[in-house]
């Protein structure tokens, strides 16, 4: 029962860095005045969000209570806190690139932690999912042709 616990904890750990991704994305798309920046933070946060529901139904699956985060103060949402941050392009491509790495971080730490204990087979996939599709964001930043591309080093 207490490896079922920790699992939980974790899992609601990683519904923490969803909602903090979820409104750090959000927020920096409706501060941005460039349609393809804001699209790109639009989608990023439209993301986080189906990532936060897949995270609840399986922490449910397992028997846990999901955490509710009404205000989440995370650091993907402080590297947009600065309003003037987002008014220099590069800024914001090396703070979206840092973002990013935050996230791919967090979730393979997340997947060592996990690897400690003996999960279903459905959390496993949960997380491989979602490091999965951050990789895949990652991908397809570095393969824009536009002079813009974030640079991402990792």
């Amino acid at each position: 029962m207490e490896v079922q616990k920790s699992v939980v904890d974790s899992l609601n750990d990683l519904l923490k860095e969803n909602c903090d991704a979820k409104r750090g994305y959000r927020k920096a798309a409706e501060r941005l005045d460039d349609p393809s920046l804001k699209g790109l933070f639009m989608n990023l946060s439209e993301q986080r969000d189906n990532f936060k529901k897949i995270v609840r139904e399986e922490i449910l699956s397992l028997g846990g209570e999901p955490q509710v985060f009404r205000q989440v103060d995370g650091p993907i949402q402080n590297a947009f806190a600065q309003p003037d941050l987002l008014l220099v392009l590069n800024t914001v491509e090396k703070t979206l690139s840092g973002c990013l790495r935050i996230e791919v971080d967090t979730l393979q730490a997340m997947k060592q932690r996990m690897a400690q204990y003996e999960v279903k087979e459905s959390t496993h996939q949960v997380l491989t999912g979602q490091l999965e599709y951050i990789r895949l964001t990652v991908l397809d930043l570095r393969s824009l042709p536009d002079e813009r591309t974030p640079i991402l080093d990792f």
